[in-house]
């Protein structure tokens, strides 16, 4: 769905839509408001683009969504007509942090390919040396990279297949601010689509509909607010 990512499929955290009667719109054209807004903002390390996904099946038509990306986080807008009536739906998604087998296969066969090539050419002791500190040099360069503020390089390294995964569960670690701007990112981006998604209702003299919540309940979540009385 992200590029190399799009293999994996995405956790949907949160799910909202709401229509209007008699009502249309030019789905780009509320998606270049919401993309100009954003861009005044300056929101760092932010990816804004324009993807289709199939209505139905393999020979169904494509429909048009804003994305709107960070880190393995996306925030997906859908404007489009439904019969007589005219909907606008929004995802907050994202990418799980995951390794197949045949990736952790393929990594291990990369790995012994590249130790066996400095064994051959350098001999064991001299091999296993120079390969170990050329591992602490390349991790380390990235580090400080990233450090420096190559906020791309980072993005390219959470990418890649196999390495992405390692380089998030050790060299990433989850931190304060972290969570506090992914937080940021998913409330000033709903706060911007409501906010233009209302302007575009209002040019027309209507009133916006509340958003409602279409994310099913998790089974553990509803069985513990039946027992629980929640």
């Amino acid at each position: 769905m992200f590029g190399i990512w799009k293999h994996r499929k995405p956790l949907v955290h949160d799910h909202q839509a709401t229509y209007l009667e008699n009502f249309s719109i030019a789905p780009g054209d509320l998606y270049k408001a919401i993309e100009s807004e954003i861009a005044e903002k300056q929101l760092p390390d932010i990816e804004v683009s324009r993807v289709f996904f199939r209505e139905g099946g393999l020979l169904s038509a494509n429909r048009e969504y804003l994305r709107v990306r960070r880190e393995r986080f996306a925030y997906l807008v859908c404007a489009a007509p439904w019969g007589t009536s005219f909907f606008f739906s929004t995802r907050f998604t994202e990418i799980p942090c995951s390794l197949r087998w045949w990736e952790v296969i393929v990594a291990l066969m990369f790995v012994a390919g590249a130790f066996i090539a400095y064994w051959q050419l350098l001999g064991l002791y001299w091999g296993i040396a120079i390969f170990a500190l050329n591992v602490i040099a390349f991790v380390t360069l990235c580090r400080n990279l990233v450090t420096m503020g190559w906020n791309r390089l980072d993005d390219l390294l959470l990418r890649l297949p196999v390495f992405g995964v390692i380089y998030e569960a050790f060299l990433r670690p989850v931190t304060f601010f972290r969570d506090d701007t992914r937080g940021l990112f998913q409330n000033l981006v709903q706060s911007i689509v409501h906010r233009q998604i209302a302007a575009f209702t209002a040019s027309s003299g209507l009133s916006l509909l509340e958003f409602k919540d279409l994310k099913p309940d998790r089974p553990l979540a509803a069985f513990l607010r039946k027992v629980l009385g929640g």
